[in-house]
């Protein structure tokens, strides 16, 4: 049983990044006498915790954002969160991996000459290599040696992306 998925519309009602101060409905299901919705901006130590209206097959809220980054868990009567997990499904355990939401300015409109594009982002040293030893690498880096290996880019076991290949 699916305890939560924010790819999915049924569990939060818009999917990506969210305009600011528009409602967003987030629900989890699972067999939970409560649960708890706990929010915290970027950049800030405090946490908001909202009670989650029980319905007969599932925890419900309705939120708003402004604009900013936040990272957001559930917390179950059982001490256990609905965390981050693998392919962004929410799993039960019991440290907090927060899913990530992001609330952007009303006011921002897309230009026309953007719309339906695709952007590149090119990383030089990992895009042409002289053959020498790279120097100023993370000491966290894992320097792949095969140009066809595949760039580690999922969640590790804690849910998080590195960005640490090279």
């Amino acid at each position: 049983m699916c305890l939560y998925n924010p790819l999915d519309n049924f569990y939060k009602s818009m999917i990506g990044a969210v305009p600011e101060k528009t409602i967003i409905t987030f629900r989890v299901k699972g067999d939970f006498n409560s649960v708890l919705f706990i929010l915290k901006k970027d950049g800030s130590d405090t946490e908001i915790t909202l009670p989650m209206q029980r319905t007969d097959d599932y925890f419900e809220i309705e939120t708003s954002f402004d604009i900013g980054l936040y990272f957001y868990v559930f917390k179950t009567d059982n001490n256990q969160y609905i965390s981050l997990g693998k392919e962004y499904l929410g799993v039960l355990s019991s440290i907090p991996n927060y899913f990530e939401i992001t609330a952007y300015s009303k006011a921002y409109n897309t230009p026309n000459w953007l719309k339906g594009g695709v952007i590149y982002q090119i990383f030089p040293d990992r895009f042409y290599s002289s053959g020498k030893n790279i120097k100023n690498v993370r000491k966290d880096a894992f320097l792949h040696t095969d140009k066809s290996d595949t760039p580690i880019f999922l969640p590790n076991e804690k849910g998080k992306v590195l960005n640490n290949d090279f």
